[in-house]
């Protein structure tokens, strides 16, 4: 029994240090793939929440004007887009971000990106995620250490997803963190699907009214600035960066599909997936098959 107890303790103890040198070493590596290895484009993505944050704090519309807009085409590079198009999301992360708006630039992005280190941690210890092993996986991996070195949302909203899912039956938290998540970016709206799938109908009303209210009550706090003209806005953005990077609209123009054919992918393959939670959520485990 001595020897087992020593065993196990010495199990314990391996675990504990292997959890510290990975966290050391990744640190390290952030730090170089983000710091030293690609300065041209670190904290890219965030350089728009940024404008849009501190627009907010200096009263002015994080939106871009008709004239700026009329400008858009397919001739933009990477940083044209992010000029003429500024901030192209909902109100609600412009005001999120506002305490980071009166910050220079340099400084807001280091604290944003502690933030998202911070916020992928977090999401592993609420999933329940102890080995460390998995923890070595998830944030060693190349779109985790993409989106720090961005600076992009998408670590946030694995938080706000991984509380959803852990607190699933609170309603106010099922319905609550959706509802912000939603409100800082609009494509995480299948949620609300999810949840009714699941038959939580409380809670996808909850999640689709407090979008709406959150939208609203931040729009509200610039003046409604850029709303009426919100869907043109991301009509354009659409149109220019549609078939270019990592999507299915890009995916048919390389296959050589025509363009009305290539648009339609998403809608196609949306639609299937939204049809397969709806199914998943009626069978076996079909809680966390539905999520996924």
């Amino acid at each position: 029994m001595r020897v087992r107890g020593l065993w196990v303790a010495g199990e314990r103890a391996v675990g504990r240090v292997a959890l510290g040198v990975l966290l050391a070493l990744v640190v390290w590596w952030w730090y170089v793939l983000a710091v030293q290895g690609s300065p041209g484009d670190w904290a890219f993505d965030f350089r728009q929440f940024w404008q849009g944050a501190n627009d907010v704090v200096n009263g002015v519309s994080p939106y871009p004007s008709a004239a700026l807009l009329a400008t858009a085409g397919d001739h933009l590079d990477p940083e044209g887009i992010r000029e003429v198009f500024r901030f192209p999301y909902p109100a609600g992360a412009a005001v999120a971000l506002a305490p980071l708006g009166l910050l220079g630039f340099d400084a807001a992005a280091a604290v944003w990106s502690a933030l998202l280190i911070v916020s992928l941690l977090t999401a592993m210890w609420v999933l329940g995620v102890r080995d460390w092993r998995v923890l070595g996986v998830v944030i060693s991996s190349a779109p985790v250490i993409t989106a720090v070195r961005l600076g992009t949302l998408t670590p946030v909203l694995i938080l706000l997803l991984a509380v959803a899912w852990r607190w699933r039956d609170r309603r106010w938290v099922a319905g609550g963190s959706p509802a912000l998540a939603i409100s800082m970016k609009l494509f995480l709206w299948p949620l609300v699907v999810w949840l009714a799938a699941t038959r939580r109908w409380a809670d996808a009303a909850l999640a689709c009214a407090g979008a709406v209210a959150l939208t609203f009550t931040t729009w509200a706090a610039i003046g409604f600035d850029g709303l009426a003209d919100y869907p043109e806005l991301l009509r354009r953005l659409s149109d220019v960066v549609a078939d270019r990077g990592f999507s299915l609209v890009a995916l048919g123009v390389e296959a050589g599909l025509p363009r009305g054919a290539a648009e339609a992918l998403p809608w196609l393959v949306g639609l299937a997936l939204l049809a397969g939670v709806v199914a998943l959520s009626r069978r076996g485990d079909g809680d966390r098959k539905a999520f996924s």
